[in-house]
C-alpha cells in the first residue's frame, strides 16, 4: 500500500501524523523493523500542502531525515515527548507501549509465517504419502495401472499438487526475504509486471506515475515500463501528462 502524506506545518507537532510517517518509511524483516527508504520497499510518497508547499524540497527532507531510520525505540523516545501533540491523549498513552515492543511483534509474525508454512508442507507430504500408498496398494491389489480417472490417482494427482504449492509458497517466502523484499511487496511488484505485459488501462496511469516519484529502483523501473507502453496510445498520453508523468 502506498501511503500519501500530506504535510503542512502542523504535520511535524502531531502524534498520529508523525507516528503515520514513521510507519510508511518502515519495513518488516525477520530480525524488525527495517528503513525501506531507498529499497524496493518504499512507499511513501510527500506531498507538501498550504504553507508547507512553499519551501516543499525543505520539509520534505526534514520529515524523511527525522523518520526514515528510526528504530522502534527511538520513535517511542520522540514520541512520547510532550511536545508532539494529540487530541485524546489516551490515544497516545495507548499507543505508545505497541510502538516500542514492535519489533518484537514483527519478529513474532514472521516466525509465526515460517511455521505455518513448514506445517502447511509437512501436513501436504503426509497426505500426499497416505494417497500413493492408498493407491499403490489398489494397483498391487487389482494387478492393475489405475487409469486417469480412477479416484486413487485423481486423489493421488491432486495430493502431489498440493505438495508442490506448499513447497512453492516456502520457497517464495525465503526468497523475497534473502532479497529484503517484504513478500507481499514482492508479490505486488510481479503482479505489477505481469499487469503492465497485458492489462494496463488509463485508471492505472496515476498510480504509475505516483510510483515514479515515491517508489524504490525497481518499482520506478516497471512504472516508466508501464507507461511507455501506455503512451503509445493518444488519450493515455493526455492522461500521463495531467498526471505529472511528462
Amino acid at each position: 500500500t502506498t501511503v500519501l502524506i500530506l504535510l503542512d506545518m502542523s504535520y511535524v507537532s502531531r502524534f498520529w501524523t508523525q507516528f503515520e510517517s514513521w510507519l510508511s518509511m518502515q519495513y518488516a524483516t525477520p530480525s524488525g523493523l527495517k528503513s525501506a527508504v531507498g529499497t524496493e520497499n518504499e512507499r511513501h510518497h510527500i506531498v507538501c500542502i498550504q504553507n508547507a508547499a512553499a519551501q516543499a524540497e525543505t520539509f520534505t527532507k526534514l520529515l524523511v531525515d527525522m523518520w526514515a531510520t528510526k528504530t522502534p525505540e527511538q520513535a517511542h523516545a520522540f514520541l512520547s515527548k510532550p511536545d508532539v501533540t494529540v487530541t485524546n491523549q489516551s490515544d497516545k498513552e495507548g499507543q505508545l507501549p505497541k510502538i516500542k515492543a514492535l519489533d518484537e511483534t514483527v519478529q513474532g509474525a514472521f516466525s509465526g509465517v515460517a511455521r505455518q508454512l513448514e506445517d502447511e508442507l509437512a501436513a501436504s507430504e503426509a497426505a500426499a504419502a497416505r494417497a500413493e500408498a492408498e493407491l499403490t496398494a489398489w494397483e498391487t491389489e487389482n494387478d492393475a495401472k489405475a487409469g486417469e480417472k480412477n479416484r486413487l490417482k485423481v486423489a493421488a494427482r491432486q495430493a502431489a499438487s498440493a505438495v508442490a504449492a506448499a513447497r512453492l509458497a516456502k520457497e517464495e517466502h525465503a526468497r523475497a526475504i534473502s532479497s529484503s523484499v517484504v513478500p507481499a511487496m514482492m508479490k505486488r511488484a510481479e503482479a505489477a509486471l505481469a499487469l503492465a505485459e497485458d492489462s494496463l488501462s488509463m485508471s492505472d496511469v496515476p498510480e504509475l506515475v505516483l510510483q515514479l516519484s515515491g517508489g524504490g529502483d525497481k518499482q520506478k523501473e516497471q512504472a516508466a515500463a508501464a507507461l511507455a507502453k501506455l503512451s503509445l496510445n493518444a488519450d493515455n498520453q493526455v492522461a500521463i501528462a495531467k498526471s505529472g508523468g511528462i
